[in-house]
């Protein structure tokens, strides 16, 4: 697509956009704190169990058991880690703003800095589309989890709202760039 013709004419082209934004996890900083002693490789295949039971039957389907088993793991593991079902919810959660996080830089770096504001919002809302199986479980995981944090007091919390509070950001300070070029009015 578009992207990946500006991508391409960028050094290094998309996959050097895409390497530049696979920033790693780094699970001493407080955000990751209800998972203690849990390792990168244990939490990823801890939360991508949980998404693919997200996916194919909501949040209301997630349950320790079904997770566990889905990841092969025991509950008592699983409790172990993260104590209670909110807790995982909101580890999954973390997953979830990673990814969608980590997509929206790629696509960001594709275009480039300096891309009009029209490509630059292109860019980063493509980033919800469901164009492949992983944009279509990110996006699914992303509108799960957002409209759940509305009702659950234990998803709303401050680093839950990280990613719409970045995406309104994003699409305010574009509308911005737009009017001072120009190409939107005020009105």
């Amino acid at each position: 697509g578009a992207l990946t013709e500006q991508a391409s004419q960028m050094p290094g082209g998309l996959y050097a956009a895409q390497a530049a934004a696979q920033q790693p996890v780094d699970l001493n900083d407080p955000i990751w704190a209800p998972i203690d002693g849990i390792t990168l490789d244990k939490y990823a295949q801890l939360t991508a169990a949980l998404a693919r039971i997200t996916v194919k039957g909501g949040l209301e389907a997630a349950t320790f058991r079904q997770v566990a088993a889905e990841a092969g793991v025991s509950v008592n593991l699983l409790q172990y880690y993260f104590g209670t079902k909110d807790e995982l919810l909101l580890a999954a959660q973390r997953h979830v703003a990673e990814r969608v996080g980590r997509r929206f830089r790629a696509a960001r770096l594709a275009v480039g800095e300096d891309a009009p504001p029209r490509d630059t919002i292109r860019a980063g809302l493509g980033v919800f589309l469901p164009r492949d199986a992983e944009s279509r479980e990110t996006t699914l995981l992303f509108v799960a989890f957002f409209v759940a944090a509305l009702t659950n007091p234990t998803l709303y919390r401050p680093e839950a709202r990280e990613v719409p509070d970045r995406l309104h950001g994003f699409l305010a300070e574009q509308i911005r760039r737009a009017r001072a070029a120009g190409e939107v009015s005020h009105g």
